[in-house]
């Protein structure tokens, strides 16, 4: 559509407008579940899903045109701010996940969701492992244990933002 938008009619505005909104919905999926994560849970222990990146993980395996890095790494940044981690921290991990995961988006097609589970679980633990090795560069004293909880109840909550990542990429995203 290289028309004016005042030449555009009322459907073709419609879709204009829809398919520019169509682009930030896993970004913006990526950002609120930054609320879902920082949400006061009332269990005993650190009981802290990893939501944003299993977001993340999501998009960039399922439609990785609509998760480029610079949202990944938009999303990083809104983490570390939130949660008073060094800048920068899940910001280069997530760009890093991102690239790397959607450059694998056909290996993933086809394939059932154990698969994506049993990959997931390890990409988990491997985000957890590389964010615990560079946060012993600002704390030398910090334990693995948080960590590893942390990755067990992201993996836990992982068919969950399956589930709704499917949702808004079928109802939302691929409807327009």
């Amino acid at each position: 559509m290289t028309q004016p938008w005042a030449l555009l009619s009322r459907e073709e505005r419609l879709a204009l407008v829809a398919a520019s909104w169509r682009r930030a919905v896993p970004t913006f999926m990526t950002i609120v579940s930054v609320i879902g994560m920082v949400l006061p849970v009332f269990l005993p222990g650190p009981v802290l899903p990893h939501l944003p990146f299993l977001c993340i993980f999501y998009w960039s395996i399922h439609r990785p045109d609509l998760m480029p890095s610079w949202a990944a790494f938009l999303a990083g940044l809104v983490i570390d701010a939130t949660l008073t981690l060094p800048i920068g921290l899940n910001a280069t991990l997530f760009t890093l996940f991102s690239a790397g995961l959607a450059s694998q988006v056909m290996v993933f097609q086809s394939r059932p969701f154990a698969f994506s589970l049993a990959v997931g679980a390890f990409v988990v633990l491997l985000f957890q492992l590389l964010s615990w090795v560079l946060l012993l560069f600002f704390q030398p004293e910090l334990h693995l244990a948080p960590f590893l909880v942390q990755g067990l109840t992201t993996l836990a909550m992982l068919p969950f933002v399956f589930r709704v990542g499917a949702f808004l990429q079928v109802r939302v995203v691929d409807r327009f």
